[in-house]
């Protein structure tokens, strides 16, 4: 049985699914960095109010992808402007991980 640490991993991995037009939702698993409630709500505080392009939100958020470019801002950015939607889900995705809450059918 695994136990539970104080102290967590300070990186994490989860699958974001990237909505490609004219298909499907294509999973891209990504390295995202751990961040603590207080830390959390200053980030959160922040993107409502829009002081991040998403880039920088992406870039803050995670450290890592397993696609086979760089995870770098450049490609970073050609992923968001590329696919729309994608911002918004690496968002939803990395708070719905920290939060522990599952994804609906």
């Amino acid at each position: 049985m695994a136990k539970l640490s104080l102290t967590p991993n300070p990186t994490f991995e989860a699958a974001v699914k990237i909505h490609v037009p004219g298909g499907s939702r294509v999973p891209v698993k990504f390295v995202f960095r751990h961040r603590n409630r207080a830390s959390v709500k200053v980030l959160w505080e922040e993107v409502k109010d829009g002081k991040h392009s998403d880039v920088e939100l992406v870039m803050q958020l995670a450290c890592g992808w397993e696609l086979d470019d760089e995870f770098n801002s450049h490609n970073v950015g050609l992923l968001v402007d590329s696919y729309a939607g994608a911002a918004g889900e690496i968002l939803d995705t990395y708070f719905r991980e920290l939060a522990g809450a599952r994804e609906g059918n």
